[in-house]
């Protein structure tokens, strides 16, 4: 128990002490591990006045050593923020420093820029569940429909982008695969229908 009260602190010190306000964005969070520690995570870097980059991973398992590479990908993810405009190249960098020290387990990772100026999301998926916008002019769901190998794996990662635009009231939701894997009262996965 020490142990694990120990890992949720390392944790929690990892991940976003706040969500950023940022102009022309509404930010929302949930992060509810299924277990007291877990190695889903999530961060931001805004870029300039008018861009933000927005990461989302999730490691292989739960517990300690899921939380420990979480925490290994949060410094991973700050120590390449002179690449946050690509997100290309941010996942790159991010799977070269994580790529032979994950042991048996890998992460998946989102990240994007979103940029307010010019209304355009640019998007690269290393593995991720993909995402999805909400265009409220039509009220349907896309889904942003980018490949890439998973992180920490490969030497080489080639994350494809490509660029989403969107209109005001739009939305764009991020998850892991807790949400497509949580099951409905009957036992059935929700999955991500």
């Amino acid at each position: 128990e020490k142990e694990l009260s120990l890992a949720k602190k390392i944790q929690d010190s990892a991940l976003p002490k706040s969500i950023p306000k940022f102009p022309g964005l509404d930010i929302s969070v949930l992060y509810k591990p299924m277990d007291l520690v877990g190695g889903d995570y999530y961060d931001f870097f805004a870029i300039d006045s008018h861009r933000i980059g927005v990461l989302i991973a999730d490691v292989a398992g739960h517990g300690v050593s899921a939380a420990i590479i979480a925490s290994m990908l949060s410094i991973a993810f700050k120590n390449h923020v002179a690449h946050a405009e690509s997100p290309e190249a941010m996942l790159s960098r991010i799977n070269h420093t994580m790529h032979g020290k994950c042991g048996n387990m890998f992460l998946t990772a989102a990240y994007m820029v979103i940029d307010t100026k010019t209304k355009i999301i640019q998007f690269a998926n290393a593995g991720h569940p993909f995402g999805y916008i909400y265009r409220a002019n039509s009220n349907e769901f896309f889904p942003c429909d980018s490949k890439g190998r998973l992180l920490g794996v490969f030497p080489e990662l080639h994350a494809a982008k490509i660029d989403i635009p969107f209109q005001t009231g739009d939305r764009i939701m991020l998850f892991t695969d807790g949400i497509i894997e949580s099951r409905k009262e009957n036992g059935e996965l929700y999955e991500e229908e």
